[in-house]
């Protein structure tokens, strides 16, 4: 190790503790439809600004700190113009992500002025009575924003949950499921597959939208209910993905309990979520947790966990897989 690297750095800790401006700058841009016009070709910052109806200065210094962050680039001749990696941020165009935006803004940051409350009590930060997670399912806007953006950051997941051997399994349930991204990306990969979504009645528009024309339409359903006090559907392969982070560790085991229940003898439970791993500290998983505890009361948890609650809800051959770039698969084989 060398010396610069054991030397107190405490310009690496100040760049850290501001990096919540780097947050607030991308989404105040998003909010005054910067990315929107910019989308449509260069503009200086004087265009934007009479455009936009903006302060000139003001949103110059922002351009700046956008093309610091590599979301735009300033030409020779003052005009500003996307970067790439600025589409996400952009409606219409492919993996819009604003639903996620709007989640971050509205939801997850202001959860986390709760932070010492939760150091001390581990439970969520205090919310209004009427405004719980998942409220957002209320506005169709707000729905169908959030699981755009669900569906782009599940899309590789669903692809590698694809290229397991299904062969086995002539049905399969996708609880939480919301519109059917998982489920289509089942069914269209292999055509002997029935898939069905079991999520609140919310969803049910968005999943008839999104399945709506597809070549395997006819093999896909949507069952409404509450996974909490309705009873799941039977199918040969059950799956929870990135839905036990929601809940405490009561809820997880009575959800898994029915999902074992509804596993038909001989089939699977598959479990993926960005999962902890008691001796290897992951950035990214870490702060979801905290998200999670502080948003909705729940949290990541152990691989090994979740291993021992399908043991305990009576599956065998339990096997734990990397699952992309920060995620965990979890399989239990029920007995036939």
């Amino acid at each position: 190790m060398t010396t610069e690297q054991t030397a107190p750095q405490p310009w690496r800790v100040i760049e850290i503790v501001g990096g919540y401006r780097r947050a607030l700058a991308v989404l105040g841009a998003w909010r005054a439809d910067v990315f929107t016009e910019l989308d449509k070709g260069p503009r200086t910052d004087r265009q934007l600004a009479g455009k936009l109806g903006l302060h000139q200065e003001a949103l110059r210094d922002l351009l700046h700190a956008l093309a610091g962050l590599d979301l735009v680039t300033l030409g020779a001749d003052g005009g500003y113009a996307l970067t790439p990696h600025a589409a996400c941020l952009v409606p219409g165009r492919p993996g819009y992500i604003g639903g996620f935006l709007d989640n971050q803004e509205t939801e997850v940051h202001p959860a986390w002025s709760g932070l010492a409350d939760t150091l001390r009590t581990g439970l969520p930060t205090p919310r209004q009575e009427d405004d719980r997670p998942y409220d957002l399912y209320a506005s169709e806007e707000r729905r169908d924003g959030f699981v755009d953006a669900m569906d782009f950051i599940v899309a590789p997941l669903a692809r590698q949950i694809a290229d397991r051997d299904w062969s086995g399994f002539r049905s399969v349930l996708d609880v939480g499921g919301a519109r059917g991204s998982l489920a289509t990306t089942l069914a269209e990969a292999h055509p002997h597959l029935r898939a069905a979504v079991f999520d609140l009645p919310a969803l049910e528009p968005a999943f008839t939208r999104f399945t709506a024309g597809r070549a395997s339409a006819d093999r896909l359903t949507f069952h409404a209910g509450d996974f909490f006090t309705d009873p799941l559907p039977r199918a040969d392969a059950v799956i929870l993905g990135h839905v036990l982070h929601n809940w405490p560790e009561d809820a997880r085991r009575s959800l898994i309990r029915s999902a074992a229940e509804a596993v038909n003898p001989g089939g699977a439970l598959l479990i993926y979520d960005a999962m902890l791993d008691e001796d290897t500290p992951r950035l990214v998983n870490s702060l979801l947790s905290l998200d999670m505890r502080m948003w909705s009361g729940g949290s990541q948890y152990l691989a090994d966990d979740c291993v021992s609650w399908l043991t305990e809800a009576g599956f065998r051959d339990v096997e734990r897989h990397a699952h992309g770039a920060s995620s965990s698969l979890v399989v239990g084989h029920k007995p036939a």
